[in-house]
Parts: C-alpha cells; structure tokens; sequence
C-alpha cells in the first residue's frame, strides 16, 4: 500500500517525525490485521505513547487515520514516526538502515555524530569536560566484525582519590 504522508500531516510535522524516526524513538509499529497497526513511540524524555492507525485504502484514495495518547491526539508527529518506521521497514525486511547497520545501532550512531562538537575547552577546565559533580561515565567499544559492528557499553565510576 502506498500512501503519501504528505497528504495526511503538515510539513512541520513530518519533519519532527522525521526526527523522531532518525534518533529511534519509535519504540514498536505492529502491523495487527490489514490496514491497522499499533505503536509505541517515545517522546526522548521519557514518556511512551501509544499509536492506533488505521490506514484505509479505497478505489478512490488512501486516508490514514491516527490516534495518539499524547496531547495532539490525532495524526500527530508519533503517529507519522511509526508510519516511517513501518514503511521503511516493509522496504528493507531486514531490519537494517540505508548504511546496512540495524536500525537501533544506526539511530545511535546518529545521535553520537550529533553531539560530537565539543565546546573549547580553557585550561582550568578538566579534560573530560565534566563537571566535578559528574562521576559516573559511558564508555563504548566499537568492535568491527565479519558480520557488521558489534558496540559495547560500559558504565564506570570516577573514584575520586
């Protein structure tokens, strides 16, 4: 079924869908019988909400109809996430994103090369950029393998003697 987004939410919307779909706050998006899905999308801070949508498909034209259990409550920006998930994943049944890493691993690099930029740091300043207050850090490996990547996180602890 082909239906054109664009049709049923405001650009803005789309974008922030868009968004949503990218850092892989689209948690679930179940196709349960013909034309009805369910899912669950995150709002990044926290809070899930949960998708009904039902996209019709008649001779005459495609409707998406979308309800929400955030504020907007209906074809909202989670409601188009799920949608872009879906269709993204109906076109590639692998579960893998356009660079071949699975669509979780990507979103994650994704938001690493966001916050990459790193603020100059004065010579006061300590080397991690942390404050002092800050003892807990994140490690990751990244190992490569025959298959793809394999990323390993570890939780650490400053001891501060």
């Amino acid at each position: 079924m082909v239906v054109r987004l664009s049709d049923f939410f405001d650009p803005a919307t789309l974008q922030r869908a868009r968004d949503y779909a990218r850092r892989d706050l689209v948690q679930s998006v179940d196709e349960l019988e013909n034309g009805v899905f369910e899912g669950r999308v995150s709002n990044g801070q926290g809070k899930v909400y949960r998708q009904s949508i039902d996209l019709e498909n008649s001779r005459r034209k495609a409707n998406v109809a979308g309800i929400c259990s955030c504020p907007v409550g209906f074809n909202c920006k989670h409601v188009a996430a799920a949608l872009l998930v879906w269709s993204e994943r109906e076109s590639n049944p692998h579960g893998q994103g356009k660079t071949g890493l699975p669509r979780p691993v990507q979103g994650w690099l994704n938001q690493v090369v966001e916050h990459r930029a790193v603020p100059r740091q004065t010579a006061s300043e300590s080397p991690d950029g942390y404050p002092d207050s800050v003892k807990d850090r994140l490690l990751y490996v990244l190992d490569p393998l025959d298959s793809g990547v394999k990323i390993d996180i570890y939780k650490g602890r400053i001891n501060a003697a």
